[in-house]
C-alpha cells in the first residue's frame, strides 16, 4: 500500500474536497479500510495550519 497526502486548492480559495476529485476522476468504488496507523497519521496533521505570515508570503509570490 502506498499513502499520498495531497491537496488540491481552488482558484477562489480553499481546498476541493476528496470526493469532487475522485468523481471529476470517475472514482466509484468505496475507499479500502485504512490501517490504524494512517488514521493516526491523518489525524495528527490534522491540526497543522500554515502560519499567517508564511500565507501572506506565499499569495505575495
Amino acid at each position: 500500500m502506498g499513502v499520498v497526502r495531497a491537496r488540491f486548492l481552488k482558484r477562489s480559495g480553499g481546498t476541493v474536497p476528496t470526493n469532487d476529485l475522485l468523481q471529476l476522476a470517475g472514482v466509484t468504488q468505496a475507499s479500502p479500510v485504512l490501517p490504524e496507523w494512517v488514521v493516526q497519521w491523518n489525524a495528527a496533521e490534522a491540526g497543522m495550519t500554515i502560519p499567517p505570515a508564511a500565507r501572506e508570503a506565499s499569495a505575495q509570490t
